[in-house]
C-alpha cells in the first residue's frame, strides 16, 4: 500500500469515526467509568484534592468559604486569623469555581468516586467539543482525528479521575473556542460576545491563571479581526460582572478586593533560590518562619515581595530560570511532590501521547509551506504560546497545561486533514 493510499484510508477512517462519534463517546465513558469503579480512585492522593474538599465541606456545614478549625492552606505557614480557634477560617487562597462544582455532590453524600463520574462526563464532552471545533475549522477528517486524539490523551483521562479543576477548565475553554469558531458567521454578535464573556468569567473563577491568558487572547482576537471592539467590550463587561461578586466578597471578608491570595506563593515557588523547572514542590523553608503570625493577605504580600526581591537581586539567574520554565512547559516529565506518582510508565505514556501531536502542530506552522493558516489557527498557536509564557512567570506543571493541550490536539487534527487532503489531491491529478 502506497503512501497516498495510506493517507486516503486515514481520511476515510477519520470520517467514519466522526460519523460514529456518539457510540465511540459512550464506549469511552463506559471504559473510564469502569476504571474509576475498579481502581483506587476513591482515595485522596494529592494535597490539592484534600484542600478543595475541606473548603467545600466547610461551605456546606458552616456556610463559610474557608477552612475548618485548625486547618490552613497546605503549602503555607499557619496564618493569623480573626476567627476564634473553634470557628472556621475564611480564605481566598482558592478561587470558588471548582469548589462550587464539587460542593453539591458532597452535600448529596457523594465522595470522590462519585465526583469523578461527573468529571468523566466532562472528559467525554471535551473530546466531542475538540472534534466540533476541528469540524468548524476544517471538516470531518479533522473532527474524527481530534476525537481520537482527545480520547487517547492519557493525562486528560487521569485528571478526570482526580479532584483537579483542569477537566472543568477545559470544558469552559473549549466552549469559548467553539463560540468563536462557528461556521454560521465570521462576525461575533453582541449576544455571542456576552456568552463568551460569561464563560470567560466562570473559567477564571475555576482557574485564576486564565485571567492574564484570556485577556491577552482577547487582544489577539481583536488584532486578527476576529473580535470587534464592541464585542470585546461586551465580553469584558460580562466577565467583570461574573467576577465582581467574588472580588467584592474578598473586599468585605478578607479586607482587600483581590482574585486570590495564592499569587504570592506560586510566584515565590517559581522565583527563589531553590526554584527549578519541573519541580512541583519548591523548598521555600527559608521564608516560612517569617510570615507565621501574618494574616492570609499579609502572608501573600510577604511571599510576593520575597519573590520580587530575589528577582531584583538575581536578574540574570531569574531570566535564565524563566526561559528554562518556558521550555519545561513543553516537557513530558516533571518532579512530583506526591510519592508514587509519575513512574517510568507514566512518563512513557506522556512522551508517546504528547510529542507526536506537538510535532504535527509544528509541521502545520513551519514545515509545510503550501499549507495556509487561517486567522483562527494563528490565534490558537498564539494562545498556546501565550499560556506557556504566562505560566513560566510562576511555575509550569503538566496538569496546568492540560486545558491548552486540547489546542495541540485540534491543530494536530487539522494537520492530519491537510496532509490527507494534499495527498488525495496529488492522487487525483496524476
Amino acid at each position: 500500500m502506497g503512501y497516498a493510499q495510506i493517507t486516503f484510508q486515514i481520511a476515510r477512517l477519520s470520517k467514519t469515526v466522526w460519523n460514529s462519534r456518539i457510540v465511540i463517546l459512550c464506549l469511552a465513558f463506559v471504559v473510564l467509568a469502569t476504571v474509576n469503579l475498579v481502581g483506587p480512585f476513591d482515595k485522596i492522593v494529592f494535597a490539592d484534592e484534600g484542600d478543595y474538599i475541606a473548603i467545600a465541606k466547610t461551605l456546606i456545614t458552616d456556610g463559610v468559604y474557608g477552612y475548618p478549625p485548625g486547618q490552613a492552606c497546605p503549602p503555607c505557614a499557619p496564618a493569623r486569623s480573626s476567627s476564634p480557634a473553634s470557628e472556621s477560617t475564611p480564605t481566598a487562597f482558592r478561587t470558588p469555581g471548582y469548589v462550587f462544582f464539587i460542593a453539591p455532590e458532597l452535600a448529596l453524600g457523594l465522595q470522590k468516586r462519585g465526583i469523578n463520574f461527573l468529571q468523566i462526563i466532562l472528559w467525554a464532552t471535551n473530546a466531542y467539543l475538540a472534534g466540533r471545533i476541528a469540524l468548524n475549522l476544517r471538516g470531518p477528517v479533522a473532527a474524527g482525528a481530534a476525537l481520537v486524539f482527545a480520547l487517547a490523551f492519557p493525562v486528560a483521562a487521569y485528571a478526570a479521575l482526580a479532584l483537579f479543576p483542569q477537566t472543568l477548565t477545559t470544558t469552559l475553554l473549549l466552549l469559548i473556542l467553539l463560540l468563536l469558531f462557528t461556521k454560521q458567521t465570521n462576525s461575533v454578535s453582541s449576544q455571542r460576545a456576552a456568552t463568551l464573556g460569561s464563560l470567560s468569567g466562570l473559567a477564571i473563577l475555576v482557574s485564576p491563571a486564565l485571567l492574564t491568558i484570556l485577556a491577552g487572547g482577547a487582544l489577539v482576537l481583536w488584532s486578527l479581526r476576529i473580535l470587534s471592539i464592541r464585542s470585546l467590550l461586551v465580553a469584558s463587561i460580562l466577565a467583570c460582572l461574573i467576577l465582581s461578586p467574588w472580588i467584592a466578597r474578598n473586599w468585605i471578608v478578607m479586607g482587600r478586593p483581590l482574585m486570590a491570595t495564592s499569587g504570592g506563593w506560586v510566584l515565590l515557588a517559581g522565583n527563589s533560590k531553590n526554584a527549578a523547572p519541573g519541580n512541583s514542590v519548591t523548598d521555600v523553608s527559608d521564608y516560612r518562619s517569617d510570615p507565621e503570625n501574618l494574616s492570609e493577605i499579609e502572608r501573600d504580600d510577604f511571599f510576593r515581595t520575597a519573590a520580587i526581591d530575589w528577582i531584583k537581586a538575581n536578574p540574570v539567574q531569574a531570566i535564565v530560570l524563566y526561559f528554562r520554565k518556558l521550555f519545561q512547559f513543553f516537557n513530558f516529565r516533571e518532579q512530583y511532590g506526591t510519592e508514587g506518582v509519575g513512574g517510568v510508565w507514566v512518563q512513557a505514556a506522556l512522551l508517546l501521547s504528547y510529542y507526536p501531536l506537538l510535532i504535527l502542530m509544528v509541521m502545520n506552522l513551519f514545515i509545510m509551506q503550501s499549507w495556509t493558516l487561517s486567522r483562527h489557527e494563528i490565534f490558537l498557536f498564539l494562545l498556546y504560546l501565550g499560556a506557556a509564557a504566562a505560566y513560566a512567570i510562576f511555575i509550569t506543571r503538566i496538569r496546568y497545561r492540560i486545558p491548552f493541550d486540547y489546542i495541540v490536539i485540534i491543530l494536530a487534527a487539522i494537520a492530519i486533514d491537510k496532509l490527507t487532503s494534499a495527498r488525495s489531491n496529488d492522487r487525483l491529478t496524476r
